[in-house]
């Protein structure tokens, strides 16, 4: 069973990784560019292109370091593996929401009219808070069962 739940989330942080790197090739969203030799290595989903969307990077970047932190804290500190899956899944869903949040944001500032700022303002902030509230619940449900 605990294995289980270690390759089902290896093989869903490895397809949000391809996923997102597969996004950067669409036009619509704001590109930054990615310099640098850390960037490359922490970015290398994204940074074949020498550029990368905002959401991509922050779901990237949080995608690697919970992988290698949850390898690190169930084989070498030898935590309960359920128990770091738990968590992994909570923050990988955390991230995803941020992400989109902070995307819809940069959105809202190249954005001309007035209504479609207003709209994706509206749904960065919504993006930001309602999961910040559900991954909050979901720490102190766990820790209620603890």
């Amino acid at each position: 069973m605990e294995n289980r739940s270690i390759i089902t989330f290896t093989i869903i942080t490895i397809g949000l990784i391809l996923i997102f790197r597969l996004r950067n090739k669409d036009r619509q969203f704001t590109k930054i560019e990615v310099n640098g030799k850390l960037s490359n290595i922490l970015l290398f989903p994204v940074a074949i292109y020498g550029e990368t969307t905002i959401m991509s990077m922050i779901v990237c970047i949080s995608c690697e370091i919970l992988f290698v932190l949850s390898m690190f804290l169930m084989y070498v500190l030898k935590v309960d593996k359920l128990f770091v899956c738990f968590f992994w899944g909570v923050f990988q869903i955390f991230f995803v929401f941020i992400g989109a949040g902070v995307e819809s944001l940069a959105e809202c500032k190249i954005q001309e009219k007035k209504g479609q700022k207003i709209f994706w303002f509206l749904f960065g902030i919504i993006m930001i808070v309602a999961p910040t509230i559900w991954m909050a619940s979901q720490i102190r449900e766990f820790l209620e069962v603890i």
